[in-house]
């Protein structure tokens, strides 16, 4: 094999590992545009389809999708042969949009094949579009006193017992000046992140946790008890700095996280019927009600808010953490599910109008994008239409 091939190879390899950038995602199409690569990607066309026996495969029009990776990347334009009609089967991959700081594929499992000859939407302008979600959030003090904070801030925000506030931009820390009463009452405060926000805090004991949209934190401003513990309402992704004598516990509604050290994410937002916390490192026992599991690392356990069952299965720990790591990743997502998250961090309403579309998403996009732009790209699967009116948006069956 020459080196050409290798390296086709190696980009296909990337693809399906989800780690292509959007340059060598454009080098991949080059590739493709190739007719001397026929052969080799019909053969790992054919050995992802044994991987993925069941995806469907709706035709799709390459030219029109290369010609608007060319445009995003802003890679010189060149004609574009007309390609028959192929299939990238990577992950679920059905139709792939190259997208400012990251990719987007669409999953068309549960809607009518695209015709080859139907063009990918275009960008169309909005008078009046929404910014995405900013590091913003309100302090609520000991003292019953409220901060509000953004990400311009920087210094002391204030002095509680022993125990310094500070925030440097998008991050909020608590230092011990010296050692804490252990028979003192402890002094609680909450960090409350709005809808269309997000924010890291740092704990007295140097653990880290990044609150997602709509989420709040309840804590101590210093741990003095033979536990660690904090309450959370929405979700959160935590950092727990190792102490063998004091476990850490994170309470939500009706379960309870246990940890000793290890990285690990929450999501119990209260108007979402399924609860999840998915483990990366490390390993956490979760107690819903009087039923308890242990997880090891790539596990996410599920449970409804009304149950105690808990489901436990392997998935892709990084669809968990995506919010954290600035993107939005979908995996086989229905419209609910994606339009709460993009709800939540674009502090918009949802409506549907009609019929919810059965449409499933699967792909990534950067969570600094315009909501025209985010909805132009869910638009492209043809199962759903979606149209901003002042704070809306209006979900429509296709």
């Amino acid at each position: 094999m020459d080196i050409h091939h290798e390296r086709f190879n190696e980009l296909v390899d990337r693809y399906l590992a989800k780690a292509c950038t959007r340059e060598e995602f454009a080098e991949l199409f080059a590739y493709i545009r190739n007719p001397a690569y026929d052969a080799i990607l019909q053969q790992r066309m054919q050995e992802q389809q044994l991987a993925t026996p069941e995806t469907p495969q709706p035709q799709v029009d390459w030219e029109a999708i290369y010609s608007k990776i060319t445009q995003q990347t802003q890679a010189p334009r060149t004609p574009v042969r007309r390609l028959p009609i192929r299939r990238v089967a990577a992950a679920a991959a059905i139709l792939l949009i190259a997208a400012a700081g990251g990719w987007w594929w669409i999953n068309q499992s549960q809607t009518p094949a695209t015709p080859a000859t139907q063009p990918v939407a275009q960008v169309q302008p909005v008078a009046h579009d929404i910014a995405p979600g900013t590091d913003k959030a309100t302090l609520h003090l000991a003292d019953g006193s409220t901060i509000e904070i953004d990400q311009n801030g920087r210094g002391t925000l204030a002095t509680q017992g022993n125990t310094v506030v500070n925030q440097q931009g998008g991050q909020l820390s608590y230092e011990t000046a010296k050692a804490t009463d252990p028979t003192a009452a402890p002094l609680i405060n909450t960090l409350r992140v709005p809808a269309g926000g997000k924010f890291m805090l740092m704990l007295p004991d140097s653990s880290k946790v990044w609150l997602n949209a709509n989420s709040s934190l309840t804590y101590a401003t210093a741990f003095t008890g033979p536990q660690r513990e904090v309450t959370l309402s929405g979700e959160a992704y935590f950092e727990i700095a190792r102490d063998k004598a004091h476990p850490f516990i994170v309470k939500s509604d009706r379960s309870a996280v246990k940890v000793l050290g290890t990285h690990f994410n929450v999501s119990a937002y209260a108007d979402d019927q399924l609860h999840a916390v998915t483990l990366c490192e490390g390993a956490v026992q979760l107690t819903v009600g009087d039923r308890s599991s242990v997880l090891k690392p790539g596990e996410q356990a599920s449970f409804r808010q009304q149950e105690d069952k808990i489901a436990i299965r392997s998935i892709d720990v990084e669809e968990a953490i995506d919010w954290k790591n600035g993107y939005f990743h979908f995996d086989n997502a229905g419209i609910e599910q994606v339009m709460n998250k993009i709800r939540r961090w674009y502090n918009i309403e949802v409506v549907y109008e009609g019929a919810k579309p059965s449409v499933k998403f699967t792909g990534m996009i950067a969570r600094h994008e315009k909501l025209s732009r985010l909805l132009d790209l869910l638009r492209t699967t043809g199962g759903a239409q979606f149209e901003i009116s002042n704070n809306q948006v209006i979900v429509k069956h296709k």
